[in-house]
């Protein structure tokens, strides 16, 4: 007579679950660690993202709100001689102008100018010069139409950016400018013809000067077109 019961085969089952239960807990509980570690990863990288944002991002629009009362902003035009700016003077043939002189430390923010026809023969016939704290050379000395991207002797489509624009009839810069004691801004008309548009640009000064601001530089090299 048998004293212990019997085998039924319920036991292997049953350690057969409670090992599948045990190894789903292990799984979640890696799932969490692991969730909670991308999550905190992310995190991390987000908040990171955002300070170099704030520091670098030239998208973020932000201190746009910030109100500057140390700074003050400055504005000079030229060139149209017509209806309401009569006092202004005109590109004329194998004229040179200056636009704009301006006292340091400031920056330059925005450069206007609507597009001369001709274009082909204005868009290159036309130099833009810059040069600050009295340099010896010129920061800038390009042709018109190829420093504001518009490569094709002034045919090029119409395209949008955050610093430079080729709109309609016009063209737009919006590189910062830096100048520590000075800043003159002038056109020239290499041409046997008088051109008739508009420039504007503005600037702002700053309180103090940077050292680590650093000066914008360019220039035209004709190699294939």
């Amino acid at each position: 007579m048998a004293t212990g019961a019997e085998p039924t085969g319920a036991e292997p089952k049953l350690d057969a679950g409670r090992a599948q239960f045990q190894a789903r807990i292990i799984n979640l509980k890696s799932s969490q660690i692991f969730a909670r570690t991308l999550i905190f990863a992310l995190t991390c990288i987000g908040a990171f993202q955002a300070v170099a944002a704030l520091d670098r991002d030239p998208r973020d629009l932000s201190p746009l709100a910030v109100l500057r009362p140390d700074r003050r902003s400055g504005f000079a035009n030229g060139l149209w001689k017509y209806d309401r700016y009569k006092q202004l003077e005109s590109l004329d043939a194998r004229r040179r102008i200056v636009v704009a002189d301006l006292k340091g430390p400031g920056v330059i923010r925005h450069l206007h100018i609507t597009r001369h026809v001709p274009p082909d023969l204005m868009a290159r016939g036309i130099v833009l010069e810059i040069r600050f704290d009295d340099a010896p050379e010129l920061a800038v000395c390009c042709p018109l139409a190829d420093f504001f991207g518009d490569g094709c002797n002034g045919k090029a489509m119409n395209f949008s950016t955050p610093l430079i624009e080729c709109a309609p009839w016009s063209y737009n810069c919006y590189f910062p400018m830096p100048f520590k004691r000075r800043a003159q801004v002038a056109l020239r008309n290499d041409t046997d013809r008088n051109a008739m548009s508009y420039f504007y640009l503005e600037w702002e000064n700053l309180p103090e000067w940077n050292p680590q601001l650093g000066y914008f530089h360019a220039t035209f090299q004709r190699k294939l077109f």
